[in-house]
């Protein structure tokens, strides 16, 4: 989720996968309006259509996500996916 300076949330989605030859790929889902209010329900169906268009039904195992608290529900809410924290790495 990010907020556009005019106050519009949106949720990008991306991907990264390997192929046979476990080359790596990354890709572009969607970047989609959300309307408010972003809640965990809201980020979930936003995500589930996201899902269901690119028709990744039972391929996807995490996802990653900041810890917001809308964000960790989302995480509790998504069936059979893994959330996993933005680990944030400081550099000296």
């Amino acid at each position: 989720m990010w907020t556009s300076r005019n106050r519009n949330g949106y949720l990008g989605v991306t991907c990264a996968f390997v192929d046979n030859s476990f080359q790596l790929y990354e890709a572009t889902l969607a970047i989609q309006y959300l309307p408010c209010p972003h809640t965990a329900e809201n980020i979930v169906g936003l995500l589930n259509q996201i899902i269901n268009t690119w028709k990744l039904n039972g391929k996807i195992f995490t996802f990653t996500t900041d810890n917001g608290s809308n964000m960790v529900r989302a995480g509790q809410l998504m069936e059979g996916i893994t959330r996993l924290p933005v680990q944030h790495i400081l550099y000296s």
